[in-house]
């Protein structure tokens, strides 16, 4: 009987203890339940908030960010910085007003001052450039050259003065934080190494069309179009998602019958690109930015893995940056701060590898137009191909630093001007320009967007004509103005050029990694770095005459409203810096 009773308590024991576990477990799902629902309760009101209220539908990407970026400057309204976006165009605007003569000196240089610093913040800040309009007196004007009479420059610009303002050309950015620094820190390192958001060098994203024969009689090739359908397809400041069908002939070097149709193109001075070509290719596998890193002589001194190799002569080059995507050439020794403003423009002391890092930080977050942007050249002088120690640039590209024998990229040897070489972050535009030699451009790192015009449309994209002018031969509108035309705050002068650019007759092109692209003696070239590239190009050569649909240096001879105008084409040019 005992242990009957005791089996009973047993068994009730056992009962109780399962009844308590299973509320127990009851409880805990409860609990887990009700944290997650009101979690996603929580998370659906937040999320509706921000969309309904800060994000409303409808918005594009670029709006969103730019209210994110209002929001974030409101947020931190306690610094008197995030008011200096609009406080930059204020002192740009006065600086307009007061360099009419008669000028206060005192005040000008006040305002220059001011507006520097502000321009200087907004660099550091990473702040949007609310301001990108072109200031109207910076474009040519039926008088040829409004900008400044060069005659009196000896007299108000003399070395002192242009000494002293080299703090305007110049910027000291080594060893200062810079708030782009924090947000790619702030990114996973999924984000950080994944690259652009679209890989312009995939081949499977291009149609090309079938080669053909060069014929002097062909009136089809190459396909313009007016500039305005090209950038109304691909608006200049934002990805194309599809595929992308290419006009200009893409030859096989590697194939001698592909090869000589494209001499005859070269020979008949028109535009296309060559692909498969074995100098190129090992070139491209070869320049990493580690590699480019040890050549530029900048190899982290605190990495834990050496050099891969010492260079026997270290290539040079330099930083620039911009208060946005706009890069405009110009002459800094011919740029007169106190007449024409702060340059487009300025230098930097940033290293290869320094300048790198912000290139990867703009693939990774898509960088948007209106932030500051930076820019990395470097070139060799015509001399180095005859010296035994040489730099990476001419050692890795042989064919375009040959010595003294003419080849398909090289036509006249002698008169080679060295080897240039830009690296464009995402979103860098180089403004349109012309030059005279015969141009041969080899891309081995990213992609970039080129848009050529012949020589027979100069009169219509806003060129310079005067040598004596800081930005000879150069353009300074930018096409990307062409999809905001019905914005009231440009100047009646922007608008009246970019409407006549827009009819300009163009033809686009892709030129990605291990290509080659042809570019005819005079042909315009507005460049857009669609994610981070490496691009070389050397040039040799002048024909004058053209081609005879296209037209040639008597074209850019008299294309400004200033029939008198003449460019001394043949000597002295300035050389590129984009």
């Amino acid at each position: 009987m005992t242990l009957d009773v005791d089996n009973q308590n047993i068994k009730y024991n056992k009962r109780v203890k399962r009844r308590i576990r299973r509320r127990n477990i009851r409880g805990t799902v409860m609990f887990l339940g009700g944290s997650l629902l009101g979690g996603a309760i929580l998370g659906a009101s937040l999320h509706y908030i921000l969309n309904r209220i800060f994000f409303p539908p409808g918005l594009d990407l670029a709006e969103r960010r730019r209210r994110a970026d209002q929001h974030f400057r409101e947020r931190n309204a306690d610094t008197k910085h995030f008011n200096l976006p609009s406080e930059t165009s204020r002192l740009e605007r006065e600086f307009d007003k007061i360099r009419q003569p008669p000028v206060d000196s005192d005040k000008l240089q006040a305002v220059l001052d001011a507006w520097q610093k502000a321009m200087d913040l907004d660099i550091m800040r990473n702040i949007p450039c609310i301001n990108n309009w072109i200031r109207s007196y910076l474009l040519p004007t039926k008088s040829e050259l409004k900008l400044t009479n060069m005659r009196h420059r000896t007299i108000n610009m003399g070395p002192k003065s242009h000494k002293a303002e080299s703090r305007f050309f110049k910027s000291e950015r080594k060893g200062q934080r810079m708030q782009w620094e924090d947000e790619w820190d702030a990114l996973p390192t999924s984000h950080q190494v994944r690259g652009p958001v679209v890989d312009y060098t995939n081949p499977s994203k291009y149609a090309y069309p079938s080669v053909k024969e060069a014929s002097e009689t062909d009136e089809d090739y190459p396909q313009l179009q007016i500039l305005q359908q090209i950038m109304n397809r691909w608006p200049q400041d934002q990805d194309y998602i599809g595929a992308i069908h290419e006009t200009l002939l893409h030859f096989n070097y590697s194939d001698p019958i592909e090869r000589a149709k494209a001499e005859r193109f070269r020979d008949l001075e028109l535009p296309f690109k060559l692909y498969d070509i074995p100098e190129i290719t090992a070139a491209a596998e070869k320049w990493t930015d580690d590699y480019l890193s040890d050549e530029f002589g900048d190899h982290d001194p605190y990495s834990k893995h050496p050099p891969a190799h010492k260079a026997p002569k270290q290539a040079s080059g330099l930083a620039q940056e911009s208060p946005n995507n706009f890069f405009a050439f110009f002459v800094p020794k011919l740029w007169e701060v106190k007449k024409l403003g702060l340059p487009p423009t300025r230098l930097n002391d940033w290293s290869y590898r320094e300048w790198v890092r912000h290139a990867r930080y703009a693939d990774a977050v898509s960088l948007e137009a209106h932030k500051p942007h930076f820019y990395f050249q470097a070139g060799t002088s015509p001399g180095e191909r005859f010296n035994e120690d040489q730099s990476f640039i001419t050692r890795d590209l042989p064919s375009f630093g040959a010595k003294t024998e003419a080849n398909f990229f090289l036509f006249h040897p002698e008169e080679q001007k060295g080897i240039q070489c830009r690296f464009g972050e995402r979103g860098v535009v180089a403004a349109t320009h012309f030059d005279g030699g015969r141009n041969m451009v080899a891309m081995m790192k990213g992609a970039k967007r080129y848009i050529l015009s012949p020589p027979n449309q100069c009169s219509k994209l806003g060129i310079f004509t005067d040598r004596k002018s800081p930005i000879f031969r150069h353009s300074l509108l930018n096409f990307g103005h062409l999809n905001e035309m019905n914005d009231t705050n440009m100047s009646l002068e922007e608008r009246e050029w970019l409407e006549k650019a827009a009819t300009a007759l163009s033809v686009e092109t892709v030129l990605k990694r291990g290509e080659v692209l042809y570019i005819p003696s005079h042909w315009f070239h507005y460049i857009i770095s669609v994610q981070q590239s490496a691009q070389c190009n050397v040039r040799s050569g002048i024909v004058i005459e053209g081609n005879p649909r296209f037209g040639g240096r008597q074209d850019v001879d008299i294309c400004s409203d200033n029939p008198n105008a003449k460019m001394d084409i043949l000597v002295g040019l300035e050389e590129d810096k984009y």
